[in-house]
Formats: C-alpha cells, sequence, structure tokens
C-alpha cells in the first residue's frame, strides 16, 4: 500500500516513490509499504503542521468468504502540531517569501549627520525662500575698478527716464529714420497771415481738367441791348402780313381738316358704386347693346383692406390690389369691347362704395 502524509492544507507531501527526502521537505512522505509504517527520516526542528495520513492502494481484506476493499483510511487524531527543539534560526528560502509587517520605518540612533551620496537626490520641498537677519545691505570694496567688462545683458530697473544736458548743441545730425509718438496733428500760429500779396500773378490761367463754379449766374442783366434785332430771310422785303394768320392759309387749311378727324368730345356719366358685403365679380357698369365702354376715373372706399380686380367681363384688366381706399384718374380712358361689362372682383366679404366716370363709344 501507499502511505500520504498531508499538510495543514490538505496538500499531498509526496515527493517519490522511493528515497529519502529532500533539503525543502526532508520526510519521505510517499512510500509503498509492507507490514509494518516506518518514516525513516527525522522531522525537522520547529513546528511541523500536518493535517491527516491517508492510506491508498491497500490490498484487499478478506474476511471468510467476503472480499473487503479499502480506499483510504483517515485517521482523525492524528497529531496536527510537531514541537521540534533543534530547527535552524535561518532557513534557506528557495523562491520568493512575502512579508505582511515589515517595518515602514526604523529608528536608527546613531546615523551621522551628514551622509555620502551617490547618484542624485530628489527633494520635494525644498524651500523656496530663506530667512537671514543679518545679511548686509552693501559691501565695501576698497580695490573695485570704476569700469567693468560685462559679457551678456544688464536688466536696470532704476534707469532714468530723462537727462539733463547743458551743452547739447541746437541742432542734432540724425542717422536713419526717427519715430515721433506724439507728433501734434496741428499747431497754432497766431500770427498767420490770411492772404498773401502777389504783385506779378498773371490775369489769366490755364486750368487742366474742368472747374466746377457754384455760385455761376443763372441770367445776365445787359444795359444796352438793342431793342430790334435784325431777321435774316430768303427775300426782302417779307411778303405784307407774314407775320400773322391772315396769310398763312394753307396752315389753317391744314389746322381744319385735323378738327374734323376728332371724335366729338363725349358727354360723360357718372355712377355711384354700392355692392352688398359679399365676395366675388360685381357687375358695375353694363353697356348699351352695340356700345363699348370707356371708364376715365374711378373711386372706390371699403370697410377695411381687401383685394380688388377690375376686369372687363371675365377677363382681368389688373392684377390684385390690396387697398382699403382707391382713386384712378385714367389718362388714357380704359377702353372695353363693345358689349363687354365693367366688373368688379372683391376678394373678401366686404362693402365697396363709391363712384366711376364713363361715357359710350
Amino acid at each position: 500500500m501507499t502511505l500520504k502524509i498531508k499538510d495543514a492544507d490538505g496538500q499531498t507531501k509526496y515527493l517519490a516513490t522511493t528515497g529519502a527526502g529532500t533539503s525543502d521537505d526532508p520526510l519521505k512522505t510517499q512510500q509503498s509499504i509492507t507490514g509494518a509504517v516506518a518514516i525513516n527520516q527525522p522531522l525537522p526542528a520547529g513546528e511541523n503542521n500536518i493535517g491527516k495520513v491517508e492510506v491508498t492502494a491497500m490490498p484487499p481484506l478478506s474476511v471468510g468468504d467476503i472480499n473487503v476493499e479499502v480506499g483510504e483510511v483517515a485517521v482523525s487524531n492524528f497529531p496536527t502540531i510537531f514541537q521540534v527543539s533543534n530547527f535552524p534560526v535561518t532557513q534557506t528560502v528557495a523562491g520568493s517569501v512575502s512579508v505582511s509587517n515589515f517595518p515602514t520605518s526604523f529608528q536608527v540612533s546613531n546615523l551621522p549627520a551628514t551622509q555620502t551620496i551617490a547618484g542624485s537626490v530628489g527633494v520635494t520641498n525644498f524651500p523656496t525662500s530663506f530667512q537671514v537677519s543679518n545679511f548686509p545691505t552693501s559691501f565695501e570694496i576698497g580695490n573695485f575698478p570704476d569700469t567693468q567688462a560685462i559679457a551678456g545683458s544688464v536688466s536696470v530697473s532704476n534707469f532714468p527716464t530723462s537727462f539733463q544736458i547743458s551743452n547739447l548743441p541746437a541742432t542734432q545730425t540724425i542717422a536713419g529714420s526717427v519715430s515721433v509718438s506724439n507728433f501734434p496733428t496741428s499747431f497754432q500760429v497766431s500770427n498767420f497771415p490770411t492772404s498773401f500779396q502777389v504783385s506779378n500773378f498773371p490775369a489769366t490761367q490755364t486750368i487742366a481738367g474742368s472747374v466746377s463754379v457754384s455760385n455761376f449766374p443763372t441770367s445776365f442783366q445787359v444795359s444796352n441791348f438793342p431793342a430790334t434785332q435784325p431777321v435774316s430771310a430768303t427775300s426782302l422785303p417779307l411778303p405784307l402780313d407774314a407775320a400773322t394768320a391772315t396769310n398763312q392759309g394753307t396752315q389753317l387749311t391744314r389746322l381744319a381738316e385735323i378738327r374734323d378727324r376728332l371724335p366729338a368730345s363725349p358727354t360723360v356719366s357718372m355712377s355711384a358704386i354700392a355692392t352688398d358685403a359679399t365676395s366675388g365679380d360685381k357687375t358695375i357698369l353694363t353697356p348699351t347693346s352695340g356700345k363699348a365702354l370707356r371708364i376715365s376715373s374711378l373711386c372706390l372706399v371699403m370697410a377695411s383692406a381687401t383685394a380688388i380686380t377690375l376686369k372687363k367681363a371675365s377677363t382681368a384688366m389688373t392684377g390684385a390690389m390690396t387697398v382699403s381706399e382707391l382713386v384712378a384718374d385714367f389718362p388714357i380712358a380704359l377702353a372695353l369691347a363693345v358689349d363687354q361689362t365693367f366688373v368688379i372682383n372683391v376678394g373678401s366679404a366686404v362693402a365697396v362704395n363709391g363712384f366711376v366716370t364713363w361715357w359710350e363709344a
């Protein structure tokens, strides 16, 4: 059979089927045995926690005609602790050891005040300033030279903004350009002359371009204009009554012909307009049969603004005009065809009132 020894966590401690164990586990914890069980290695010093002993591969037992097979024998009172008196103080550790209560700091009583440091040291709380109570405000240097060579640039916080120079010449030579930020835009001159006397200025001047004269007179007064003016003619003397209608027969004949061709002045009528307060086409005038209407003026007043369209019968003469009042005097009369009615289309339910002047042709 095989004897197995388990630790306190229930892990089997077997290393080999034969042999005397190793330095990590000096026990031979698994071996095939017959007869009595013997542990041929001493327990190491210290405490050994062993959970239980298992016996496996135990040969079958026979009791009379009954065969009994035993797979495992549990020993419930196997000691969990062993006292080892000669356990060494230090142990060789293979792998890694986790220490949960390792101290975060150590108290050293004889640490020297100064330490030699190899490498670099990072200081997170280095002070930004130091308080020095007796630092001298000035230093006396007996042999300090009057002039010094300066490498780089020197910042002077109290450099004077102006200098008093008693012997500066009145005029200075300037190389390059000088920028003046506060140059005055105007100068006050108390005695500047308002005009200049030029003795040899020419009476006439040549002007290039055009000259605009704002006060050029619109008329001229001529005191010696002759009362009569000469008139040219092809032949003189002119015929008698040349300047009157008496001798203009041809012109008078033509004017009479034009007069006769003109239509007689029409008789203009005026009719009132008053529609009911409904929308749609409203017939305002109906001509005499065989006659055509001529509309010369129109005046409309509505209770409120609405769209108005003027029509001859069913044909629109205008677009829709949204108005509350309409006064129209047509220079050329609106001419409708023979037998066409004059109609006003009202866009909404609003009464239309007014008048229209017209005649028939």
